[in-house]
C-alpha cells in the first residue's frame, strides 16, 4: 500500500491546456495518482520494439472523464528522461499531454498533441485493441515529498494560469 506522501509532479509547459475548472474538477482523481503512480494505465505500441526510437509504452494515462485524459511518464528513482535540452531525474511523474481523446490525428486529440511534441512516435493506430497493462508494478517510496491534497491543487491552479 502507498505511503500518504506523494511524489513530485511535473506538467511540461507543451502539455496542454489546463483550466482553473478542470484542476478543481480533476482534483480528486489526479492525487491518487501522485500517490501511486503505477494506478495508470500504460499505453500500448502495437509496432516491434526499434531501439532508440520513442515508443506508446513509454507513457501512461489517467482517464479523467469519457474522453479527458492525462498522458505522463512515471520516471522511478534512478531513473531519468530527456525533456528538451535537459535531463530529467526520478522519481516524478511528468506530465507529457493533457486534453480530449478526440480521435485519431484530430487537431485537439491528445494523442495527437502527444505526438507532435515526440515527433519519433510511430502512428498510433492499432494502441486501444491491445490487452490493458499497469504503468508499473511498484513504485516504491524513495522520493516521495511531504505535501498535500491542497499543495497538489494549488500547483494545478499555477499550471492553469500559465
Amino acid at each position: 500500500m502507498p505511503r500518504a506522501e506523494p511524489f513530485p509532479i511535473i506538467w511540461q509547459p507543451d502539455a496542454g491546456p489546463l483550466s482553473r475548472r478542470e484542476a478543481r474538477t480533476y482534483l480528486d482523481q489526479i492525487w491518487p495518482l501522485t500517490l501511486n503512480p503505477c494506478s495508470g494505465v500504460r499505453l500500448r505500441d502495437p509496432n516491434d520494439p526499434r531501439p532508440g526510437v520513442a515508443r506508446w509504452d513509454d507513457f501512461c494515462e489517467l482517464r479523467l472523464g469519457s474522453l479527458l485524459r492525462l498522458i505522463y511518464r512515471w520516471i522511478p528513482a534512478g531513473g531519468e528522461v530527456a525533456s528538451g535540452r535537459k535531463t530529467i531525474a526520478g522519481p516524478l511523474i511528468l506530465v507529457e499531454a493533457f486534453g480530449p481523446h478526440a480521435g485519431r490525428s484530430k487537431t485537439r486529440d491528445v494523442l495527437t498533441r502527444l505526438r507532435e511534441i515526440h515527433d519519433a512516435l510511430p502512428d498510433d493506430h492499432g494502441h486501444a485493441q491491445l490487452p490493458v497493462e499497469k504503468c508499473c508494478e511498484d513504485c516504491g517510496d524513495d522520493g516521495r515529498v511531504p505535501a498535500t491534497k491542497d499543495d497538489l491543487l494549488a500547483f494545478l491552479l499555477r499550471v492553469a494560469a500559465r
